[in-house]
Protein backbone atom coordinates (compact mmCIF):
# COMPACT_ATOMS: atom_id res chain seq x y z
CA UNK A 1 0.00 0.00 0.00
CA UNK A 2 2.76 2.35 1.06
CA UNK A 3 4.70 1.71 -2.51
CA UNK A 4 1.57 2.08 -4.18
CA UNK A 5 1.12 5.53 -2.82
CA UNK A 6 4.44 6.70 -2.93
CA UNK A 7 4.09 5.79 -7.17
CA UNK A 8 0.61 7.57 -6.96
CA UNK A 9 2.28 10.63 -5.26
CA UNK A 10 5.50 10.90 -7.62
CA UNK A 11 3.14 10.71 -10.85
CA UNK A 12 1.03 13.39 -9.25
CA UNK A 13 4.12 15.79 -9.02
CA UNK A 14 5.43 14.91 -12.38
CA UNK A 15 2.26 15.63 -13.82
CA UNK A 16 1.87 19.06 -11.93
CA UNK A 17 5.86 20.01 -12.89
CA UNK A 18 5.57 19.34 -16.50
CA UNK A 19 1.93 21.30 -16.77
CA UNK A 20 2.40 23.90 -15.75
CA UNK A 21 5.33 24.62 -18.19
CA UNK A 22 4.70 27.75 -20.30
CA UNK A 23 6.06 27.60 -23.43
CA UNK A 24 6.54 30.58 -25.03
CA UNK A 25 5.65 30.11 -28.38
CA UNK A 26 5.81 34.45 -29.69
CA UNK A 27 8.67 35.66 -30.68
CA UNK A 28 9.57 39.41 -30.78
CA UNK A 29 12.84 40.39 -32.39
CA UNK A 30 14.00 43.80 -32.47
CA UNK A 31 12.35 45.92 -35.10
CA UNK A 32 14.87 46.04 -37.88
CA UNK A 33 14.03 49.95 -38.20
CA UNK A 34 14.91 50.88 -34.62
CA UNK A 35 18.03 48.09 -34.88
CA UNK A 36 19.67 50.16 -38.05
CA UNK A 37 18.80 54.29 -36.76
CA UNK A 38 18.56 54.06 -32.73
CA UNK A 39 21.03 51.32 -31.62
CA UNK A 40 23.64 54.09 -29.96
CA UNK A 41 27.17 52.88 -28.50
CA UNK A 42 28.58 54.09 -25.33
CA UNK A 43 30.30 57.40 -25.67
CA UNK A 44 27.46 58.66 -28.02
CA UNK A 45 26.01 62.14 -26.52
CA UNK A 46 23.45 64.34 -27.12
CA UNK A 47 23.33 68.25 -25.44
CA UNK A 48 19.92 69.66 -25.11
CA UNK A 49 19.14 73.36 -24.11
CA UNK A 50 16.70 74.07 -21.93
CA UNK A 51 13.69 76.05 -23.27
CA UNK A 52 12.92 78.11 -20.19
CA UNK A 53 16.28 78.54 -18.14
CA UNK A 54 18.75 78.30 -21.31
CA UNK A 55 20.35 75.41 -19.15
CA UNK A 56 22.53 72.79 -20.97
CA UNK A 57 22.06 68.93 -20.29
CA UNK A 58 24.02 66.61 -21.50
CA UNK A 59 23.26 62.51 -21.70
CA UNK A 60 25.94 59.88 -22.59
CA UNK A 61 25.80 56.66 -23.43
CA UNK A 62 28.15 54.06 -21.18
CA UNK A 63 26.36 50.70 -21.69
CA UNK A 64 24.84 48.60 -24.86
CA UNK A 65 22.92 45.59 -23.79
CA UNK A 66 21.47 43.55 -25.62
CA UNK A 67 19.02 41.28 -24.03
CA UNK A 68 15.89 39.04 -24.07
CA UNK A 69 12.82 39.25 -21.87
CA UNK A 70 10.01 37.00 -21.33
CA UNK A 71 6.24 38.36 -20.83
CA UNK A 72 4.56 35.88 -18.02
CA UNK A 73 0.53 35.46 -19.52
CA UNK A 74 0.82 35.82 -22.95
CA UNK A 75 3.54 33.32 -24.13
CA UNK A 76 6.09 36.18 -25.48
CA UNK A 77 9.31 36.65 -25.46
CA UNK A 78 12.03 38.61 -27.62
CA UNK A 79 14.67 41.19 -28.00
CA UNK A 80 15.88 44.25 -26.78
CA UNK A 81 18.42 47.18 -26.16
CA UNK A 82 18.91 48.95 -23.31
CA UNK A 83 21.04 51.89 -23.20
CA UNK A 84 22.06 53.35 -20.27
CA UNK A 85 22.99 56.94 -20.04
CA UNK A 86 24.60 59.26 -17.63
CA UNK A 87 22.87 62.68 -17.71
CA UNK A 88 24.48 65.39 -16.34
CA UNK A 89 22.20 68.96 -15.45
CA UNK A 90 23.17 71.63 -13.42
CA UNK A 91 25.16 69.92 -10.72
CA UNK A 92 23.31 67.11 -10.73
CA UNK A 93 24.33 63.54 -12.28
CA UNK A 94 20.97 61.30 -13.41
CA UNK A 95 20.81 57.41 -14.40
CA UNK A 96 18.34 57.42 -17.59
CA UNK A 97 17.54 54.97 -20.34
CA UNK A 98 16.94 54.73 -23.90
CA UNK A 99 15.58 51.38 -24.67
CA UNK A 100 14.16 49.51 -28.33
CA UNK A 101 12.65 46.78 -28.40
CA UNK A 102 10.15 44.83 -30.96
CA UNK A 103 8.11 48.06 -31.45
CA UNK A 104 8.96 50.75 -28.90
CA UNK A 105 11.50 53.21 -28.34
CA UNK A 106 11.94 54.46 -24.52
CA UNK A 107 13.16 57.45 -22.97
CA UNK A 108 14.04 58.23 -20.01
CA UNK A 109 15.07 61.66 -18.82
CA UNK A 110 16.81 60.70 -15.52
CA UNK A 111 13.78 62.73 -13.88
CA UNK A 112 11.12 61.27 -11.58
CA UNK A 113 8.43 61.54 -14.06
CA UNK A 114 9.66 57.95 -15.59
CA UNK A 115 9.47 56.59 -19.52
CA UNK A 116 8.10 58.51 -22.43
CA UNK A 117 7.04 55.61 -24.66
CA UNK A 118 7.24 56.08 -28.82
CA UNK A 119 5.85 53.64 -31.12
CA UNK A 120 7.42 52.41 -34.57
CA UNK A 121 4.67 52.91 -36.63
CA UNK A 122 4.11 56.54 -35.87
CA UNK A 123 4.29 58.95 -38.38
CA UNK A 124 7.07 60.73 -40.38
CA UNK A 125 7.11 64.31 -41.11
CA UNK A 126 8.21 65.74 -43.76
CA UNK A 127 10.88 68.18 -41.94
CA UNK A 128 11.01 69.57 -38.17
CA UNK A 129 13.46 72.59 -37.73
CA UNK A 130 15.55 72.89 -34.30
CA UNK A 131 17.59 76.07 -33.18
CA UNK A 132 17.81 76.71 -36.79
CA UNK A 133 18.70 73.15 -37.97
CA UNK A 134 16.32 71.22 -40.45
CA UNK A 135 16.16 67.80 -40.06
CA UNK A 136 14.46 65.49 -42.44
CA UNK A 137 12.34 62.32 -41.99
CA UNK A 138 11.34 62.60 -38.45
CA UNK A 139 9.00 60.62 -35.80
CA UNK A 140 6.97 62.73 -33.31
CA UNK A 141 5.78 60.64 -30.72
CA UNK A 142 3.20 62.09 -28.24
CA UNK A 143 3.08 60.28 -24.58
CA UNK A 144 0.25 62.85 -22.57
CA UNK A 145 -0.44 66.07 -22.01
CA UNK A 146 3.03 66.79 -20.80
CA UNK A 147 5.52 64.51 -22.56
CA UNK A 148 6.23 64.17 -25.86
CA UNK A 149 9.73 63.94 -28.38
CA UNK A 150 10.34 63.91 -31.61
CA UNK A 151 13.69 62.23 -33.28
CA UNK A 152 15.61 61.44 -36.34
CA UNK A 153 17.18 58.35 -37.83
CA UNK A 154 21.26 58.00 -36.92
CA UNK A 155 21.00 61.12 -34.25
CA UNK A 156 17.98 60.15 -31.58
CA UNK A 157 15.85 62.54 -29.63
CA UNK A 158 16.03 66.10 -31.29
CA UNK A 159 13.56 67.88 -28.85
CA UNK A 160 11.38 66.67 -25.98
CA UNK A 161 8.62 68.26 -24.06
CA UNK A 162 8.42 67.60 -20.47
CA UNK A 163 6.96 69.42 -16.77
CA UNK A 164 8.05 69.52 -13.41
CA UNK A 165 6.93 67.04 -10.83
CA UNK A 166 3.61 68.90 -10.09
CA UNK A 167 2.59 69.07 -14.04
CA UNK A 168 2.71 73.17 -13.73
CA UNK A 169 5.83 74.44 -15.74
CA UNK A 170 6.23 73.01 -19.27
CA UNK A 171 10.07 73.10 -20.82
CA UNK A 172 11.37 72.17 -23.70
CA UNK A 173 14.59 70.50 -24.40
CA UNK A 174 15.79 71.31 -27.69
CA UNK A 175 19.21 69.51 -29.40
CA UNK A 176 22.54 71.29 -29.63
CA UNK A 177 25.50 69.35 -29.95
CA UNK A 178 25.79 65.18 -30.25
CA UNK A 179 28.48 62.63 -31.40
CA UNK A 180 26.80 59.82 -32.27
CA UNK A 181 28.72 56.07 -32.13
CA UNK A 182 27.28 53.28 -34.24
Amino acid sequence: MKNTFLVVLVCVIVFCITSCHKSYTTFSPIDPYLLAHYNFQPGTYWIYRDSVTGKEDSIIVYRNERDTFFEKGNSQYGEYIRMSTRIFRDSLIDTGLFHIDANTIRFDDGTERGYMFGYVNTTITADTTVLGMVYKNIKKYRYSEFHSFCSAEDIGILQYNTCDSALTNKYLKQLIRYRIIK
